[in-house]
C-alpha cells in the first residue's frame, strides 16, 4: 500500500514563495496528468484498498458551526457481477463505465449514474441516486484543500427542498469537496453542509 507522498510535498511547498514581493508560482495540480492528451484516468479511481477520508461540517444559517465529524470510504474487495467487475464499500458497490461513475447497493442489481465523465460544461444528466438532475458546470475548476490543489469537474444539483449542492470531483483522485447551500445557490444561499477530503490512499 503506497501513500501519495506527492500531496504532502505539495502542502510543504505552499509556503515557499519568493521574498522579493513577486507572486509565487501557482502549485501544479496533483492530477494535472489526467488532463493531458491521451490520459486514461477514472473520475473515481477504483481498486481494492483505495480509501478516502472526509471531514463533515454542519452549519447554522448564521454560519456558526454545529458539528464536525469524519468518515472513510474504503474499497474492501471486488466482485464480478455479470461481466463487470464491481468495487465494494459495503453496503455500496461502484463501477466506472464509459460515461462515468455508477453505484448501487450490493444486494440489488440496479445501478445508477453518479458522475458524468467525460463531459462538457452545460451537459445535464439525471442522477438517480440523488433523485434529481445534475448539471456539469465546469471540467477544469481549480480546488485547493489541505491535501493539495486539483483540477475538478464541478457538478450542480438542486433538490425539491430548495437545497443546492456543488460537487467537485478530481479525475484520478475522486470527490474532493462537496458543499450544500440552503434557500439559494452558492451566491445567494446559506452554506449548510460541507464535505472535504482530508485523507487519501490510492493503490
Amino acid at each position: 500500500m503506497k501513500r501519495l507522498a506527492l500531496f504532502l510535498i505539495t502542502i510543504l511547498c505552499f509556503g515557499c514563495g519568493d521574498d522579493d514581493g513577486t507572486n509565487p508560482t501557482p502549485p501544479v495540480p496533483g492530477n494535472a496528468a489526467c488532463f493531458e492528451a491521451g490520459a486514461d484516468c477514472e473520475i473515481q479511481p477504483l481498486a481494492v484498498g483505495n480509501t478516502w477520508t472526509y471531514e463533515y461540517r454542519l452549519y447554522n444559517l448564521d454560519d456558526s458551526l454545529i458539528s464536525v465529524d469524519t468518515s472513510d470510504m474504503q474499497i474492501v474487495r471486488d466482485t464480478v457481477i455479470g461481466s463487470e467487475t464491481w468495487y465494494l464499500d459495503p453496503p455500496a458497490k461502484y463501477i466506472n463505465r464509459d460515461d462515468g461513475l455508477w453505484a448501487g447497493e450490493i444486494n440489488y442489481g440496479e445501478a445508477k449514474g453518479i458522475y458524468l465523465y467525460p463531459g462538457q460544461p452545460g451537459d445535464t444528466f439525471y442522477c438517480n441516486v440523488c433523485s434529481y438532475p445534475k448539471d456539469l458546470l465546469s471540467i477544469s475548476d481549480t480546488v485547493t484543500i489541505g491535501l493539495g490543489t486539483y483540477l475538478c469537474y464541478k457538478y450542480r444539483a438542486q433538490s425539491p427542498t430548495l437545497e443546492w449542492g456543488y460537487t467537485y470531483v478530481a479525475p484520478g483522485v475522486g470527490r474532493v469537496l462537496y458543499e450544500m447551500y440552503f434557500n439559494g445557490d452558492e451566491t445567494t444561499g446559506y452554506l449548510q453542509y460541507k464535505e472535504t477530503l482530508i485523507g487519501l490512499t490510492l493503490e
